[in-house]
């Protein structure tokens, strides 16, 4: 794939995230003022916390299909454990979104307060922090590699 091409799908990526992130911010405010209120919606949290699910599910369709992983281990071998298990990370996070739905779906709540469960999605968030720290570094390793001879 062309260098320019790789740059404009990094760049994609890095749009997702950052759009990502910037709803989540949105929500983390919202779900700040509704504490200071004492008025907990698990409900509405669960509404909130399926649509970054459904955003993160699409963006990490989108980085698997593409050929980052896939051209990144074959240009830097020692990345190819990386890419796996960032891969295998995709699943994992979303399985955890799944569950957190779940939890707060609940017709008991099953949480002990509004902070339980903030603090719950907080977790998910350093993790996803994390996950996409090393992503940025493949992302990086791929824009900069030399255009393909196909």
């Amino acid at each position: 794939m062309p260098l320019a091409d790789h740059q404009a799908q990094a760049a994609s990526f890095r749009t997702e995230q950052h759009e990502l992130h910037h709803k989540i911010d949105e929500w983390t405010t919202w779900w700040n003022e509704l504490s200071q209120l004492g008025e907990p919606r698990f409900g509405e949290m669960r509404d909130r916390v399926e649509v970054i699910r459904d955003r993160l599910e699409t963006h990490f369709h989108h980085e698997e299909e593409s050929e980052l992983y896939r051209e990144t281990s074959a240009i830097k071998p020692q990345y190819a454990q990386l890419a796996e298990q960032l891969v295998s990370e995709h699943r994992e996070l979303l399985d955890r979104l799944r569950e957190l739905c779940t939890t707060l779906a609940a017709p008991e709540p099953q949480f002990a307060t509004w902070g339980d469960a903030k603090s719950s999605f907080q977790e998910f968030l350093n993790e996803l922090e994390e996950h996409e720290k090393q992503e940025n570094k493949l992302i990086d390793l791929w824009t900069k590699q030399k255009p393909s001879t196909k």
